[in-house]
């Protein structure tokens, strides 16, 4: 999947992006990523960065707390983002494979 070897350089940025993709509907704070990670701070936030970047998320600012949202564009970058969801959930050896592969 050319989009994984283009935009997801880690195992950590793949589970970050699926929490917000699961998530979608709300916006979550970085305290929430890290609890779901289990990461340090300045991974997430790393993560986080890379991700709005890509434009995949969009952050904002809910109640003085810096705020992330799965918001990706365009509507092609939604069904991929779902589909390797889908695959993730199936096959989560393969994605794995395939990130360190796309890595060395």
């Amino acid at each position: 999947m050319q989009f994984v070897r283009d935009h997801i350089p880690s195992v950590h940025t793949l589970d970050v992006l699926l929490f917000l993709f699961r998530n979608q509907t709300r916006a979550v704070t970085c305290e929430e990523v890290l609890a779901h990670t289990q990461s340090s701070q300045a991974a997430a936030h790393e993560c986080l960065t890379r991700l709005t970047a890509l434009s995949l998320v969009e952050q904002t600012g809910l109640d003085g707390h810096v705020c992330y949202q799965y918001r990706p564009e365009p509507e092609q970058v939604r069904e991929i983002v779902r589909e390797l969801a889908h695959l993730y959930d199936e096959r989560s050896t393969s994605v794995v494979r395939l990130i360190y592969a796309a890595r060395s």
